[in-house]
Parts: C-alpha cells; sequence; structure tokens
C-alpha cells in the first residue's frame, strides 16, 4: 500500500502504469516523442520531458479513476487536487527506482539518438523533479478549474462543469514558469487555491459560454511568461508552425472530471 490518505493498492499501481506503458508505445505516443525530438533539437531542451511527464499523467489518470480510489477521494477541489499530484510522485518514484524513463527513451530512437547533456539524462533518474513535472498540470488545473467553477455556478448555468470542461483557454496559466518567485507573484495576482472571479470572464464561442481569463490576467501571465518556462507538457509549437503537441489540452477534459465532481466544493478561497 502506498503511505498516504489515500490507499493505493500496488496492482491498480502495475496497471496504471502498464496502461502509461501501453500509450507510450502508440502510434499516438510515437508521434509525441518525434515531435518532442524536433523541439529539442531546435534548442528547446524542456521538451525533452514530455514524453515523461504524459507518462505520468496517463498513469495518474488510470489510478485515480480506479473504483477502489476514486471513491476515496473528497468533495474539496484543492484535496483532490493533493491526491492526484501524490500519487504522480508516488508513480515517478516506482519509475526511477526501475530506471523505467531511461529504458524507454534509450528504446525509443528519436529520443536515444538526440544529442544532449548529460545532465538532461539523468534527470530522468531524478523522481522529485519528475514527480513535480507530473503533478504540475492537476495544480495548474486546480487554480483555473476551481475558480471557474464559482464562476459558472454564480451565472447559474444549467451545467457548470461543462462549461469549465469546454474552457481550455484557462490552460494559459500552464504557460507560466515554475520558479517559487514567479509562481508567489502569479499567486498573489490570480488566486490561491483558486483563481479569484475578477480575473476571469464569461464569453461566447460557437454560441456556448466558456470562462477564460480577464484582459488584465491574461495580460499579466503574457507579461510573466518566458520562452523555455512553464509547465514543458503545455502546448508546444514546433518551429515550422505546422504542429503542435497538444498535450495539456489532451487531458484537461479528464482532469477537470476528475477534480469537479458533481457536489464540489470550492470553499476554501483566499
Amino acid at each position: 500500500m502506498i503511505s498516504t490518505s489515500i490507499a493505493v493498492t500496488d496492482q491498480v499501481m502495475r496497471d496504471g502504469m502498464q496502461n502509461a506503458l501501453d500509450a507510450f508505445a502508440s502510434a499516438e505516443g510515437t508521434q509525441v516523442a518525434e515531435a518532442a525530438a524536433q523541439l529539442v533539437e531546435a534548442g528547446r531542451i524542456e521538451a525533452y520531458y514530455v514524453p515523461a511527464v504524459r507518462f505520468i499523467l496517463d498513469s495518474t489518470l488510470s489510478v485515480i479513476n480506479s473504483p477502489e480510489v476514486r471513491r476515496q477521494h473528497g468533495r474539496e477541489v484543492g484535496d483532490r487536487q493533493n491526491g492526484a499530484s501524490y500519487i504522480a510522485m508516488a508513480i515517478a518514484k516506482r519509475a526511477t527506482d526501475f530506471d523505467l524513463f531511461c529504458r524507454i527513451y534509450e528504446a525509443t530512437p528519436v529520443l536515444a539518438d538526440l544529442i544532449i547533456s548529460s545532465r538532461e539524462v539523468e534527470a530522468l533518474q531524478d523522481e522529485e523533479y519528475l514527480g513535480s513535472l507530473g503533478g504540475a498540470p492537476f495544480f495548474d488545473a486546480r487554480i483555473v478549474s476551481g475558480g471557474a467553477l464559482r464562476v459558472a455556478r454564480a451565472k447559474g448555468f444549467a451545467h457548470p462543469t461543462e462549461v469549465v470542461k469546454d474552457s481550455t483557454g484557462l490552460l494559459a496559466i500552464a504557460s507560466l514558469p515554475k520558479d517559487a518567485q514567479t509562481t508567489r507573484m502569479a499567486h498573489e495576482m490570480l488566486g490561491l487555491p483558486y483563481v479569484r472571479a475578477e480575473n476571469l470572464t464569461v464569453e461566447q464561442e460557437d454560441g456556448k459560454p466558456r470562462i477564460a481569463f480577464a484582459p488584465e490576467a491574461l495580460a499579466l501571465i503574457k507579461r510573466l511568461h518566458r520562452k523555455g518556462g512553464g509547465c514543458p507538457a503545455g502546448k508546444l509549437q514546433l518551429p515550422a508552425g505546422e504542429t503542435t503537441i497538444p498535450l495539456i489540452q489532451k487531458y484537461w477534459r479528464p482532469m477537470v472530471d476528475f477534480l469537479l465532481p458533481k457536489n464540489a466544493r470550492v470553499s476554501n478561497v483566499t
């Protein structure tokens, strides 16, 4: 059993990681690895960790959505995110204990052939670093989805969670650098543990409501953003501008589905 308030059996962990391995070996996984390699060759070193983050996300979502784990989560959005992030750290630990990331990267030609420093390769064995990368998308999703849910409920939308799921523009939060100073500044301005209502607005897209950052909040995010910063699992664009890796976009709806159950609470708002 994992030593946490959420009990997870070894079998559930193994099943989750096997699902992630299958996804890594799939055609989509190969496409992600190829695109990440192109970005690394273009100088975007942070893209080197995209396949590893994808593995942790796939594993974590599989574990947290298993029947035995899902029923253990509470209603508070922040508490649910904490549980997911803890499991992401546990998965990173298991993977690094078995040198799993090094082995699957070496078995993937487009990644194995990259010319990079030993420091980047060694980071594939850093459980704390990889665990933080794998947990970051859940943290970002919690901040914006919790705040957006409050706005959607206040507006009286019939299906507030669905409105939040459709509001993928909120993923701009993932572009922020993750250093302590920038993170503290962003949270002071935007809100923590959830984005404050005044930093969000309701827009219409194709006749449907969407929650988005208010212009001033979006301008702040753009000012704080810098090339190479932010979550490496964010939307990464190739130099030619023709192909993107919408990694966080792919996981947005599953993450929100987990974070925002029908009776979700967003009570501890500052």
